[in-house]
């Protein structure tokens, strides 16, 4: 899928570069049409090998080394994105609109690629079993595991005092080893 506009070298890019403007306004006087389709393909190379590492890390996975991880990926791509789109529909032109006809596949399968990928998603497992312990054990009957209070109110009884209104101690930390097993998948 290569475009009929000639690639121009990376490093010479003004997409790729640092923007040094105040407030990293990015270098519009500079920009060409031949500038995009090597910025994204950089972008998108740059993206895959972000979203290769954090689904081979061997640490056990948490919430900073998954999540916020995903969330910081892709920077390069979302600045590309940003002032590519941002020009076609301000002022495109036939080339824009040709790289846009182009590249919008292009992103489509990346982000799939991303949202299916079962080794990037596969640890959030213990998520869904958390998700699901709080589900079953607070909202079946509705309402009543939480001593008919409200949630935020059953919240701040429960941060208070470590157990739920009308609950012993005991019954109170057995819900709370409840959803330990789940959690553990046990």
């Amino acid at each position: 899928m290569s475009s009929n506009i000639p690639a121009t070298k990376t490093d010479d890019n003004p997409l790729l570069r640092p923007w040094t403007a105040p407030f990293e306004v990015p270098p519009f006087p500079e920009l060409q049409p031949e500038h995009y389709r090597p910025a994204f393909d950089a972008a998108l190379a740059e993206h895959r090998a972000e979203i290769d590492a954090i689904a081979g890390n061997p640490a056990e996975p948490s919430f900073g080394n998954t999540i916020d991880a995903l969330e910081l990926a892709g920077q390069t791509l979302r600045k590309v994105s940003a002032v590519f789109f941002n020009i076609c529909g301000t002022d495109g032109n036939d080339a824009t609109e040709a790289i846009e006809r182009e590249i919008a596949p292009v992103l489509a399968r990346h982000r799939t690629a991303i949202m299916l990928n079962e080794t990037l998603f596969r640890p959030l497992g213990g998520a869904r079993r958390l998700i699901e312990a709080w589900r079953h054990v607070y909202n079946y009957p509705p309402h009543s595991k939480l001593g008919w209070l409200t949630p935020v109110d059953y919240a701040a009884c429960w941060l208070a005092t470590g157990f739920s209104p009308g609950w012993t101690k005991r019954q109170g930390s057995h819900q709370r080893e409840v959803i330990w097993e789940v959690v553990r998948g046990h």
